[in-house]
């Protein structure tokens, strides 16, 4: 045996080759321990603190989910996010349309016992959350059991959303109070079989997901055992006998990450023909029809729940007399299935309006002339490339302001008003001639309706100017009387008017500036409620690219000289209609061209005269010219527009000539030679002379990053703590910003953790804490211990509620959440507004108006910071389109983009309303950039964006992240920016910076590259701060002070690895031993 030279060799090549496997294994591994850790549910590391009595003090969970002792009551906990889930639900669904019988009875509410039937496979598997981006996880009350069932079923494998990947066989069951209703288990069992089938499997509470060849698997009448349209028989069969109060069909879409529903995106044969007779993904299917009609034809009541987040095509809906209801539920979470049971029961009373307006045709929104793939002509010649995707793919975007309910209002308006060529058939889709209102859209934006009645009294106006502070504010006061017969609550939109003049600068007809909801309210005038909502003036401020500062700069808001109207209204198009009334028009003045009289009485008229001369012609370029921040704004964005390149290439859209200017495809466009530069990376020139000896790098200050808890940003303290740090520290805590941050000995940072998604729960389970030692940490023995977090409802369910209390609450629940695994930064919520509805993304985003989605992220941000969570919503900024989304470079003016996307973002950063009410700068701390480009420089690497609007003009401080693994190639333009790090999901490395690039040149980025740059040290230093100031805001206090240290754990992978490398390490030099020695024995034997 000994002898056997080639034996030995081959197992020394075997062992060796393994051994080599398990140490790359081992490198991965460690550098991915912590999403390791989360996948399997080890830990890796603990950090451990001496107590100095101020530990996990300063946030803490409320009492209610809480044992006498200070431990966690699981149970407690979980029963808190069940209510809350059912409160969303219940306060953001729209009832669309309840339709009155002679005896002015209407469908909904439907009595709790009534004998129901379910119709649509999605009745059976409700979209409640997407799969991809923000998902929901963990098990779900589905729709089924929230109207007939009274008690969860979690640890039943089959109610869980398929994204997760967890056991519940230990979890608890609730107690709920449902709907009560009796189901025609006929249509229940024939849905669970047609599930059971292959080609129905792949329907799930989060899928399948948008594609560019959608089908929304609704089966067929034929299909089933028996078929579907013979289980529901004809009147007096016994099934329709006996749940014949009312059928109710689910017809929905479902949302995600990565993915767009496309022009004509649907399933189509070898032909191209259509199989599901639908020539759009958002239009209803043939089997959806048919099986709507089976209902028409067999039950006296139809209700329709349209579970969707994207504006289905429900027009032939809306306008069948023999559909009775229609109600809007979005996608409702977890638990959300409840609340929507109250509301068909009438235990609650719909409140909620819509965060989009509901096209007729979803190809009618002007955007939708440039959305999908584009690629440069010219793309070979762009040489810089990244992992993340291709530099070639682009989307112009010429609609400019006039996005969703922008578009439609004004273009009714000015139909109106004989301007602009607005009755054109241009870009008619829906009507059947001229451009006309009523029939290109089905619901406006904001609609909703009630079971009762509400009257709305405009009380008090109050106007208030500080031209000092830059402010102008006005204050409504709105008293609002129930004058139905149910208890309801009510939303109060309030929406603005600006002066136009055809050919200035573009404005829409009518736009949100405000809004709120009352506490609910009883029947009589006795009973009436009285609220105040303030309109900040900044928002309804147009801003002029072409403005002349007079300082070498262009660029402000302005407000025009003239009539500025404030309007209540239900929705957009009924207080544009109140504005038109106030103006003086009626249908019968405007020859039938407005479709219903508005209310003059709940219209304010302000006359502006900035110069008080009585000249109209003036305009106010002062007032808003500088911010809040005490920052002069001017044009930082010039290269987001294409025409910056090159010159009258793109016509953007005007209301000056709506026919004329249109929006027409921008397609293989040949990218100019002025615009390689940016393409290729190419942002920044490093510095090599300047004179940085005042920009100080590892003094010892003997300071501790945890002394500085909860310091203002101002502070001194926060330059004698960054001069501490060095260098090659600084730049680390930009390489390594993501889910695991650099370990910093020479100011106490102990790396952990720290980062996690999502904005509709954190994306953990309750055992997964990043840092040791709370009182309430809950114990992996616990039997909730796998509970995920990620459980309540999509983007547009919070935006439609329109109740700032309710936005807000869910920070405080997502707030809460975070405490129990120690997590202090959520990369969420999403921010970006919808700019049409085949975005696949529109889920996990609020709306498509930016006033709406900004109140969100402020109210949700406020919340979660109560209990120490930095909310860092997504993604700044310009995520138009999932399609190309890597890379992609959207061009736009940049009245666009300050009017529409970035004024959500600044109302969040500003937070004037708790400026105000706490008395202290306070405002949303975190963000997380967009993998897109603005123009054709990416985003992260835009000073003008992420240092010049974010930080200066509107005052932002703290932590400002690329999306995952984005941009690693110009890690010297994403410095000088002023994005403060990295979305990495692995470890800071000894090997410091070797994954990136200076500036898509192969250059390494190192202390010694920027040691003679000023300016670059600056931004390097200021990131650093950003970053560790947030991290003293957060809940991350809670268990840090000056002794907190880390203290690995070996794992049971770590040891399965480090036991293979020993045992492999072994036998590898056994084998070469062995193999010596048989060479040896056969030398010795020639």
């Amino acid at each position: 045996m000994i002898k056997k030279t080639g034996l030995w060799r081959g197992l020394l090549f075997v062992f060796t080759i393994l051994l080599a496997v398990f140490i790359a294994a081992a490198l991965v591994m460690e550098a991915f321990r912590f999403q390791i850790d989360d996948f399997l549910g080890t830990r890796s590391q603990v950090i451990e603190t001496t107590d100095d009595g101020t530990l996990w003090t300063a946030f803490t969970p409320d009492e209610d989910v809480l044992n006498d002792d200070g431990t966690t009551n699981t149970d407690k906990l979980i029963q808190k996010f069940i209510d809350f889930g059912r409160k969303q639900a219940a306060g953001g669904a729209v009832l669309l349309k309840n339709k009155e019988d002679a005896s002015g009875n209407t469908a909904l509410p439907l009595a709790s016992g009534s004998d129901v039937t379910l119709l649509g496979m999605r009745s059976h598997v409700m979209l409640q959350g997407a799969g991809f981006g923000m998902p929901i996880r963990g098990p779900v009350i589905t729709f089924e059991e929230a109207l007939s069932e009274s008690r969860t079923d979690f640890t039943n494998p089959d109610n869980k959303a398929s994204s997760d990947r967890n056991d519940y066989s230990t979890m608890s069951d609730f107690d709920f109070e449902g709907a009560g209703y009796h189901l025609n288990q006929t249509m229940v069992t024939a849905y669970d079989t047609l599930h059971g089938q292959e080609k129905y499997s792949s329907l799930t509470p989060t899928g399948p997901r948008q594609n560019a060849n959608f089908d929304p698997l609704e089966p067929s009448l034929a299909e089933g055992c028996p078929p579907l349209g013979i289980c529901l028989q004809q009147k007096g069969g016994t099934s329709f006998g006996e749940y014949g109060d009312a059928a109710i069909v689910v017809v929905g879409r479902p949302s995600g990450e990565s993915s767009d529903y496309q022009p004509g995106g649907v399933a189509r044969d070898d032909a191209g023909n259509s199989t599901t007779g639908a020539e759009e993904p958002l239009e209803l299917t043939t089997n959806e029809k048919d099986m709507i009609k089976l209902a028409k034809d067999n039950f006296d009541k139809v209700i329709v729940l349209v579970n969707t987040t994207s504006a289905m095509e429900i027009d032939e809906l809306a306008e069948d007399d023999d559909i009775d209801s229609i109600l809007w539920i979005g996608h409702p979470g977890n638990y959300g299935t409840l609340g929507v049971a109250d509301i068909l029961t009438g235990k609650a009373n719909p409140s909620g309006g819509l965060a989009d307006i509901y096209a007729a045709k979803g190809m009618s929104h002007p955007a939708m002339m440039n959305m999908g793939d584009y690629t440069y002509s010219n793309g070979d010649q762009i040489t810089r490339t990244i992992s993340r995707g291709g530099q070639s793919k682009y989307v112009v975007e010429p609609e400019g302001i006039y996005v969703g309910y922008r578009y439609y209002e004004t273009r009714y308006n000015d139909i109106i008003e004989n301007r602009g060529n607005a009755d054109s058939t241009t870009g008619a889709v829906a009507s059947s001639g001229n451009w006309n209102y009523t029939d290109e859209v089905t619901y406006g934006f904001g609609y909703g309706m009630s079971y009762t009645t509400f009257d709305y009294e405009l009380v008090k106006t109050t106007p208030v100017i500080d031209r000092a502070n830059h402010t102008f504010m006005i204050d409504f006061e709105v008293k609002v009387t129930n004058t139905g017969s149910r208890d309801g609550a009510a939303n109060i939109q309030i929406y603005g008017q600006a002066p136009y003049k055809t050919g200035g600068l573009e404005k829409s007809a009518i736009q949100l500036l405000n809004y709120d909801k009352t506490d609910v309210i009883k029947p009589g005038a006795a009973n009436a409620l009285t609220m105040t909502i303030r309109v900040d003036m900044q928002n309804i401020a147009s801003y002029d690219m072409n403005h002349d500062n007079g300082d070498d700069t262009k660029g402000t808001y302005i407000l025009d000289e003239g009539d500025y109207y404030f309007a209540i209204g239900n929705g957009a198009h009924d207080a544009l209609n109140n504005v038109l009334a106030k103006q003086g028009r009626t249908v019968a003045n405007t020859s039938g061209k407005m479709d219903y009289d508005g209310d003059a009485d709940v219209v304010y008229e302000l006359s502006y005269d900035y110069n008080r001369d009585g000249d109209t012609d003036d305009v106010d370029d002062d007032l808003f010219a500088v911010t809040k921040a005490k920052t002069r704004v001017s044009n930082h964005l010039e290269y987001a527009d294409w025409n910056y390149y090159e010159p009258g290439k793109v016509e953007h859209f005007s209301r000056s000539d709506w026919s004329g200017t249109y929006p027409v495809e921008y397609a293989n466009l040949t990218a100019p030679a002025s615009m390689m530069d940016h393409l290729n990376g190419k942002y920044y020139t490093i510095k090599t002379d300047d004179d940085t000896s005042d920009i100080k790098f590892g003094v010892d200050n003997g300071m501790n990053f945890a002394d500085l808890a909860f310091f203002e940003f101002d502070d001194p303290a926060w330059d004698d703590l960054l001069d501490q740090i060095s260098l090659e520290d600084a730049m680390g805590i930009i390489a390594c910003c993501g889910n695991q941050f650099r370990n910093m000995p020479s100011i106490g940072f102990t790396t952990a953790s720290l980062t996690e998604n999502s904005g509709n729960g954190v994306d953990l389970q309750l055992f997964q804490y990043r840092v040791d030692g709370a009182p309430w940490q809950v114990d992996e023995d616990d039997n909730n211990a796998n509970y995920e977090l990620e459980v309540f409802g999509c983007g547009p369910l919070v935006a439609s509620s329109f109740d700032p209390d309710l936005q807000r609450e869910l920070g405080e629940v997502v707030g809460i959440q975070a405490l129990f695994v120690h997590l202090p930064i959520l990369w969420g919520p999403g921010l970006n507004t919808h700019r049409h509805p085949y975005n696949g993304r529109n889920g996990d985003y609020y709306s498509e108006d930016p006033v709406l989605c900004g109140v969100i992220a402020m109210e949700f941000s406020m919340g979660a910071l109560d209990y120490g969570l930095i909310a860092a919503p997504k993604h700044f900024a310009f995520n138009d389109q999932e399609t190309n989304r890597n890379g992609i470079a959207p061009f736009m003016t940049e009245q666009r983009a300050r009017e529409v996307e970035l004024r959500a973002f600044q109302i969040a950063v500003e937070a004037t309303k708790y400026d105000e009410i706490e008395g202290k700068d306070v405002g949303m701390i975190g963000l997380m950039c967009s993998f897109s480009k603005i123009g054709a420089v990416e985003c992260t690497a835009s000073r003008g964006l992420m240092t010049d609007i974010l930080q200066n003009e509107w005052g932002f401080h703290g932590y400002a992240v690329t999306d995952i693994s984005d941009d690693f190639d110009i890690y010297t333009a994403v410095a000088y920016a002023g994005t403060t790090g990295y979305d990495v999901r692995a470890g800071y490395t000894p090997s410091g910076f070797d994954r990136y690039q200076s500036m898509a040149d192969g250059v390494t980025p190192s202390p010694e590259l920027y040691e003679g740059d000023a300016e670059l040290l600056t931004s390097i230093k200021r990131a650093a701060k950003n970053v560790l100031w947030a991290f003293c805001q957060s809940n991350l206090m809670n268990g840090y002070n000056s002794t907190s240290h880390a203290v690995w754990n070996m794992t049971w992978w770590r040891g399965l690895y480090i036991a293979a490398i020993i045992v492999f390490g072994v036998l590898a030099a056994g084998s070469l031993a062995m193999y010596v020695i048989s060479e040896v024995k056969k030398k010795e034997e020639k």
